[in-house]
């Protein structure tokens, strides 16, 4: 699923140049640095789900939320992020890409990037559910200092971004004067 989002999420990359606007750019650039960080987290809090018996369907994540709490909590938050719910990074960068896409003039298509990713939200939404609307597994104590840091770093640039997005937006705006 993963592989297959980064197509769609790459299409909207693709949306904001198109408008060939510094908002556009700009939109870009938030956007790949958010994604940068959604992706960090999920890749890597799939990976350490794996190495805990998580294989490579859906159910194999059922209760993970309750076993192996903070790998599974970086993987709901970078799931929400990348379905494009608030406070994340994901939210700001796909309001700043419709933004930059009605400003413009390409309405069309950035109607049906909001279409696709309201339905994409679906997709992802299916991961938090099967992490946390399962039954509970048994707790795990296992934790790797490294882990932990790549994943809380991630989950960090996650929250802050799409809470605080100013201080990127204006190097961003500071690289292109």
């Amino acid at each position: 699923m993963l592989a297959y989002s980064s197509i769609a999420q790459m299409g909207y990359v693709v949306l904001a140049l198109l408008t060939g606007t510094g908002d556009g750019f700009t939109a870009v650039i938030f956007y790949v640095v958010a994604y940068t960080a959604m992706n960090l987290a999920a890749f890597g809090a799939v990976a350490a789900l794996s190495r805990e018996g998580a294989g490579e369907e859906l159910n194999d994540l059922r209760g993970m939320g309750y076993s192996h709490t903070f790998p599974a909590a970086v993987l709901a938050l970078a799931m929400l992020a990348l379905a494009g719910i608030p406070p994340t990074a994901g939210f700001m960068g796909k309001f700043f890409i419709f933004y930059a896409a009605f400003r413009g003039g390409e309405v069309p298509l950035a109607i049906v990037g909001i279409l696709t990713a309201a339905a994409s939200a679906f997709y992802y939404l299916r991961v938090v559910v099967a992490l946390y609307m399962h039954p509970k597994g048994a707790p795990s104590g296992q934790t790797y200092i490294g882990e932990t840091i790549a994943l809380s770093a991630s989950a960090a640039a996650i929250l802050f971004l799409g809470i605080c997005p100013a201080p990127l937006l204006s190097l961003i705006d500071h690289i292109q004067r």
